[in-house]
C-alpha cells in the first residue's frame, strides 16, 4: 500500500531509505535518482529535518549529501515516521477507528476541505477495492468484518510502536483485565505464558479492535457462528459490576471480541470445525520442511508451532502483512539468491497450498515469498545456513589496465570464483590504506604491487590470472566463511 503515500512522501521514503543505509550522494546524482528539480530536493532535506528527530541530513558541496543518525534509531522508525505525516493514512486510520455522523465532521477533524476529503477516498478506496473493500459516503470502510479487522491491527501495530500510544489509557487497561480473565477462566494460562512478545502485542491490539467494533454496531449481521468453546462468565460478571475493570459487553459480545480462528491460532490451538480453520495444508507444509531439512542437512525443532503460524496467517493473506515497511526485505537482501533457489525448487508445494487453501493461482508467488519468510524468521538456523551458502567476498579490484582488458578479468574471476566475490572496481592507484575501511571491502585484488602495506589481505594478480592465483582467492573465500560461521551439525546429530 505504499502508493496511498503522495510522491512527496514516497520522495522522502527513499532520501532516507538511501542515506540510511549509509550512502554518501553527490547533489546531482540524488537530484536524477528522484527526477526532481534542485529546489524541490533542497526542500524535502529541509521538510525530513523538521519531523524526523535523531536523523539529521547535511548537505555539503564537498562531502555530498549524508545522514547523521543516533544509534537507536532501527530502519522501522523511518517508515513509522513518514506514515505519520501522510493525511491518506490518517484519513484511513480515521473511517477504520472512529464513527462520524457526516463527512462534514470527518473533514473537521482532519482539517481538510470537502474536495480533499473526496480526493483521498478515492484515491484510497482504488487500494482497497483488491480487498473487497470499499468507503462508504467517504465516512467509513464497508466490508468483510474479519478482514476489516485484520487491516486495522496491521495499520495500528506499524504506525504505533507501543500498544498503549494507539489506543485511549483506560482501554488499554481493560484489554489486558480482559485477556487475564479469558485466560484464567479457561485455563489457557499456559499457551498464554508460551506466546511469543510479537503475538502477544497483536493479541492486544486485536481484542481492542474487536472490541472497538462490537460497542459501534452491536448489531445482528456482526453477530457470527461461533463454536462456542470458550466460557466467559468472569468477563460478563466483572462487566455488570459499578466499577468495570473491563468494557461493558454481553456474552455475544465477548464470543465476537475471542471466538476468532486469530485467536486460536495465536493459542496455537485448533478449532472444532475444520471449515472455520481457513485452510487445511498441514500435510504440504510438514512434506516441504522435511525437503528443506534433507537439503540443508538441519532439524526443525519447531515444525508444528511454525505450520500452525503459517495456516492461521493463510487465511488472511489478501490483506497485506505490512503497510509501508517490510521486514523481509533486509533478509532478501543478503540472501536473494540462495532464497530465489530454494523458492523455485518448492514451486510445486507453494502450488498445491494455494490450491488447498481455494486462491487464485495469482497468489502462488505472494504465499511461497510469505512462507519462506515465516520459516527463516521461526527457524533462525536455516537463515544462517542460508546466509553461509550466499556470503559474498567484497572485493576492491585495482587495475591499471584498458577497460576492455578489465571486463576479461572480471569474466575470468567469476567463471572460476562463481558468485563468491563482488567486486568493486578502481583505477585509481592513488587510493591509500586511509581511504579503504574495513567495512567497506574484505580484500583489495591489484594486478601491480601495492607496496603501501594495508589493513586488510591483498592478493596480487597477473595480468591474465593464473589457477594458482584464482586457487588463493577460492582458499580465502573458504578460510573467511569458516571464521565467521560454525560449521552445523547433520539432522542425524541433531536427533541423538
Amino acid at each position: 500500500m505504499l502508493d496511498l503515500l503522495s510522491k512527496k512522501l514516497q520522495r522522502h521514503l527513499k532520501i532516507i531509505v538511501l542515506l540510511f543505509e549509509g550512502g554518501v550522494y553527490r547533489f546531482g546524482d540524488l537530484k536524477e535518482l528522484l527526477d526532481c528539480s534542485s529546489k524541490t530536493l533542497r526542500n524535502d532535506l529541509l521538510d525530513i529535518n523538521s519531523y524526523i528527530k535523531g536523523i539529521e541530513i547535511k548537505s555539503d558541496r564537498e562531502a555530498g549529501v549524508t545522514a547523521v543518525i543516533s544509534s537507536h534509531i532501527a530502519e522501522d522508525y523511518i517508515y513509522r515516521s513518514v506514515m505519520n505525516e501522510s493525511i491518506e493514512y490518517t484519513y484511513l486510520e480515521a473511517i477504520l477507528m472512529r464513527k462520524f455522523n457526516n463527512y462534514l465532521e470527518l473533514a473537521e477533524h482532519l482539517f481538510v476541505s470537502e474536495s480533499t476529503l473526496r480526493r483521498l477516498a478515492k484515491k484510497i478506496a482504488s487500494e482497497l477495492q483488491k480487498y473487497g473493500l470499499r468507503i462508504q459516503g467517504l465516512t467509513k470502510i464497508v466490508g468483510d468484518d474479519q478482514m476489516l479487522t485484520i487491516l486495522t491491527v496491521r495499520l495500528l501495530m506499524e504506525k504505533y510502536q507501543v500498544f498503549e500510544e494507539a489506543f485511549d489509557p483506560s482501554l488499554c487497561k481493560k484489554v489486558k483485565r480482559a485477556i487475564q480473565l479469558f485466560m484464567q477462566e479457561n485455563r489457557l494460562s499456559e499457551p498464554f505464558a508460551l506466546m511469543e512478545p510479537q503475538e502477544d502485542r497483536f493479541l492486544c491490539f486485536f481484542i481492542a479492535c474487536r472490541i472497538i467494533r462490537w460497542n459501534e454496531k452491536k448489531c445482528a449481521e456482526m453477530e457470527k457462528e461461533t463454536a462456542d468453546r470458550f466460557t466467559f462468565h468472569q468477563l460478563v460478571n466483572d462487566s455488570q459490576k459499578q466499577e468495570r475493570t473491563i468494557p461493558a459487553i454481553s456474552w455475544e459480545g465477548w464470543q465476537y471480541v475471542f471466538e476468532d480462528t486469530i485467536v486460536f491460532g495465536l493459542l496455537k490451538m485448533r478449532r472444532l470445525e475444520a471449515k472455520t480453520t481457513g485452510c487445511e495444508c498441514h500435510e504440504e507444509l510438514a512434506e516441504m520442511i522435511r525437503v528443506i531439512e534433507k537439503k540443508y542437512q538441519l532439524y526443525c525443532k519447531d515444525k508444528t508451532k511454525i505450520i500452525l503460524n503459517i495456516t492461521n496467517d493463510l487465511r488472511f493473506l489478501k490483506i497485506p502483512f505490512y503497510i509501508l515497511y517490510d521486514p523481509t526485505r533486509a533478509i532478501y537482501k543478503n540472501i536473494q539468491n540462495e532464497f530465489d533457489h530454494l523458492k523455485e525448487e518448492l514451486m510445486s508445494y507453494f502450488r498445491r497450498i494455494t490450491q488447498t487453501i481455494g486462491k487464485d493461482h495469482q497468489m502462488t508467488e505472494l504465499i511461497s515469498q510469505f512462507i519462506l519468510f515465516e520459516l527463516l524468521t521461526n527457524w533462525p538456523e536455516l537463515l544462517k545456513k542460508m546466509e553461509q551458502k550466499n556470503r559474498r567476498i567484497r572485493a576492491l579490484l585495482l587495475v591499471d589496465s584498458t577497460q576492455v582488458h578489465v571486463n576479461y578479468i572480471i569474466r575470468k574471476l567469476q567463471d572460476y570464483l562463481g558468485n563468491r566475490y563482488e567486486f568493486t572496481i578502481s583505477m585509481d592507484f592513488s587510493m591509500n590504506n586511509h581511504l579503504i575501511q574495513r567495512s567497506a571491502f574484505d580484500c583489495v585484488i591489484s594486478n601491480r604491487t601495492l607496496i603501501e602495506p594495508w589493513k586488510i589481505p591483498v592478493f596480487g594478480i597477473s595480468v591474465f590470472p593464473n589457477s594458482r592465483e584464482l586457487r588463493n582467492l577460492l582458499y580465502f573465500h573458504h578460510r573467511l566463511i569458516h571464521k565467521t560461521h560454525k560449521p552445523y551439525k547433520t539432522i542425524e546429530e541433531n536427533i541423538s
